[in-house]
C-alpha cells in the first residue's frame, strides 16, 4: 500500500471503522430526515428514534442570483436567524463519537454514536455554524463524519469531520476534508440517497452503503484523494457532458418509465422553464416530441429485429398498446403489426 504520509488519517479511521461495523455487526440506526416532525415519526420504522418539535423563528431567505445551469452553487435559502439552510443536494452524516442533535425544518432530532442520519435535498437544517447541542452545551462533544455530492458537474463525492465542543463548532481542520474524484462512487452515493427515500429496502440500503464505504476507503488509501476539489487531476472536458446530453442519457436509460419535464428538471437542478429552453435549443424538439422520437426509434429496432411480442415491446417502452400504435402510424404511417410483417 502506498505510504499516504499520514494524509486524511482522522477520516481513514472513521471510515475503518465503519467498514468494520457494517461487516461484522451489520447497519446501525439510519434515519431520514423530512420536511416535518409528523412526517418523521411515521417515515422512520425506528423504535427509539426521540425528536421534539422546535420551531424556526426567522423566514426563509431563498439565494438569489444563482446561475441552475452548469453551476456549482447548490443552495438554494437559509434562515439567517436560525442558522439554517436547503441545500439543492443530499448529504449523509455519520456519528463519529458522542451525542449529536441536529436542527431540521420544525423538530431538534437527538441521535448517538453509530447513527446515520440522510439530509434529502430541500430539508432545512444546520449551516454548520452551530455546533450539534440542544439545551445546555456544557461538558458536551460529538464528532460528524459528513458525505456529499456538492456539485451537478462533480463526479465523485466529499467527505469532512466536524466537531462540536460546548458552545463551539469547528469543521475544515487539516486532514479532515477530503474530496475524491470518482464517477462511481457518487453514482453509488445517490443511489444509496434515492433508495433510502423510496424503498428503504434495509439489506440493499447496507449493501449499496457498505459499497461506498470500501470503494471511498480504497481510493484514498492509494492516494486518489485531494483536500480541495481545486487540487484534484484536472478532468479531461471530453467526459464531462453537457447537463442536456445528460438529459438526453437520462431519458434513453429509463425510456419504460413515465417521464414529464419536472423529472428531468428535477434530476438536473434546474427550474421547469430553464429546462425548456435549453432543451429545445440542445436537441431541436420540445421534451415531448424528443421523448416520442426516442420511444418510436426504440419500438422500430425491437420490431424490426426481435421476436418479443407486442404486450413485451409495449412494457419496455412504458407504453401502452393504443399508445404505441398511434405513434407508429403518426411516424411511419404503418400499425406496428404491419411494420413487424415487413421485416
Amino acid at each position: 500500500m502506498p505510504n499516504i504520509k499520514l494524509h486524511f488519517t482522522p477520516i481513514l479511521q472513521a471510515l475503518r471503522t465503519i467498514d468494520n461495523t457494517l461487516t461484522h455487526h451489520g447497519l446501525s440506526q439510519f434515519i431520514l430526515a423530512t420536511p416535518t416532525l409528523a412526517k418523521l415519526n411515521s417515515t422512520n420504522p425506528v423504535t427509539r428514534i426521540r425528536a421534539n418539535a422546535k420551531q424556526r423563528v426567522g423566514i426563509r431567505k431563498a439565494v438569489r442570483g444563482r446561475q441552475h445551469y452548469q453551476e456549482p452553487i447548490m443552495t438554494l435559502a437559509k434562515w439567517p436567524k436560525d442558522k439554517m439552510d436547503e441545500n439543492a443536494l443530499p448529504s449523509l452524516a455519520y456519528v463519529i463519537n458522542g451525542d449529536a442533535d441536529f436542527q431540521i425544518a420544525d423538530y431538534c432530532l437527538h441521535t448517538q454514536k453509530g447513527d446515520w442520519v440522510l439530509f434529502p435535498a430541500g430539508i432545512p437544517k444546520q449551516d454548520g455554524s452551530t455546533p450539534h447541542f440542544e439545551g445546555d452545551p456544557t461538558g458536551r462533544n460529538c464528532d460528524l463524519l459528513w458525505f456529499a455530492v456538492e456539485r451537478t458537474q462533480m463526479v465523485g463525492l466529499r467527505c469532512w469531520i466536524c466537531h462540536s465542543s460546548g458552545t463551539s463548532h469547528f469543521s475544515g481542520k487539516q486532514q479532515e476534508v477530503c474530496c475524491v474524484e470518482h464517477r462511481l462512487l457518487s453514482s453509488l452515493f445517490l443511489e444509496l440517497c434515492k433508495e433510502v427515500q423510496m424503498a428503504r429496502r434495509e439489506k440493499l440500503v447496507k449493501q449499496l452503503l457498505a459499497t461506498t464505504i470500501t470503494l471511498l476507503l480504497s481510493e484514498i488509501e492509494v492516494g486518489r484523494a485531494a483536500s480541495k476539489w481545486s487540487e484534484r487531476p484536472s478532468i479531461n472536458k471530453a467526459d464531462e457532458l453537457n447537463p442536456m446530453d445528460k438529459a438526453i442519457q437520462y431519458i434513453e436509460d429509463n425510456i419504460d418509465q413515465h417521464l414529464t419535464i419536472d423529472i428531468l428538471a428535477r434530476e438536473l437542478l434546474v427550474s421547469r422553464t430553464t429546462f425548456t429552453r435549453y432543451f429545445r435549443q440542445h436537441t431541436g424538439k420540445s421534451f415531448c416530441e424528443y421523448h416520442n422520437h426516442v420511444r418510436v426509434q426504440r419500438a422500430i429496432k425491437l420490431l424490426t429485429e426481435t421476436n418479443l411480442p407486442l404486450t413485451a415491446i409495449c412494457e419496455k417502452l412504458g407504453l401502452g398498446y393504443g399508445q404505441l400504435r398511434l405513434l407508429i402510424k403518426e411516424s411511419c404511417n404503418m400499425t406496428p403489426g404491419e411494420m413487424r410483417s415487413e421485416k
